[in-house]
């Protein structure tokens, strides 16, 4: 049989599709490569669909809020629409595309989900991730013990022009603008 090479290629880094082992140990060894990486491809199917984690949702503006927590409707959408008009004044916005926002408001949940940001207020990989937010009072907090207050307008709206500069200029522009510029 003739395989695609780029499929070869995935399965062979996948270990999958090679010789059995013929050891006791040779067999402990494929069975943690196999639980490592379906473990890995768990991981990675919780980044690009976090939704299941998040039992609360408001779409407003073509900005849909997820939360661990209830959401005010009414503040959510004043706070929503506050958001759309700060970023609508930007050269590089366009009023089609839409935004996820995931509000933790968990230490582990967060964590979990960038392990490399957890002293941030939020971050913006695959989709916009914020640490804890009080939507009452427009306030995100941080995990971190000192400057851990900010609105949670301001910290939207910073994650989404990150998102609308890397859609806009490509995946590495996104990354290797200067910090100044962040």
């Amino acid at each position: 049989m003739i395989m695609n090479p780029y499929l070869q290629k995935t399965l062979s880094i996948l270990r999958i599709k090679m010789k059995k082992p013929k050891t006791k140990i040779g067999k402990i060894v494929r069975r943690c490569e196999h639980v490592l990486n379906v473990s890995l491809l768990l991981y990675l199917g919780v980044h690009f669909y976090p939704q299941p984690l998040f039992g609360h949702q408001l779409d407003h503006k073509g900005i849909i809020l997820y939360s661990t927590q209830p959401i005010p409707v009414d503040q959510g959408e004043e706070l929503l629409s506050q958001i759309r008009s700060e970023i609508s004044v930007s050269e590089i916005h366009d009023s089609k595309k839409k935004f996820k926002i995931f509000i933790c408001n968990s230490k582990a949940l967060y964590t979990f989900l960038g392990p490399l940001s957890r002293d941030a207020f939020g971050f913006f990989y695959l989709n916009i991730i914020i640490a804890h937010a009080d939507l009452e009072t427009n306030m995100a907090k941080t995990y971190g013990a000192k400057h851990n207050t900010r609105s949670f307008t301001s910290v939207a709206t910073h994650e989404i022009c990150h998102k609308m500069i890397r859609d806009k200029f490509g995946f590495l522009s996104g990354l290797t603008k200067p910090k100044w510029l962040h």
